[in-house]
């Protein structure tokens, strides 16, 4: 799994974020292997995170970065069915 490399890679999944405009490819896969996304470009009812252009990112992590706030997202990300 590439997530799993780059988590590997990275060490802590708490300062590593997804980026992408595919719930299932992007913000699920990286979820499986515990990294929060943020879904950019498109909207889904199950992103914990959407944005609708990038410039938009930095406020989401500002407001989302505590390592108590990150398990919960986590929890809830690999919580979805596909």
């Amino acid at each position: 799994m590439a997530y799993r490399a780059v988590l590997d890679t990275v060490g802590n999944a708490q300062s590593v974020w997804m980026l992408g405009d595919s719930i299932v490819a992007d913000i699920a896969g990286a979820a499986a292997a515990g990294i929060p996304g943020i879904l950019v470009r498109k909207h889904h009812a199950d992103a914990i995170y959407q944005c609708d252009e990038l410039s938009q990112v930095p406020a989401i992590l500002r407001s989302e970065l505590s390592p108590k706030r990150a398990s919960v997202m986590i929890g809830r990300q690999t919580d979805w069915e596909y």
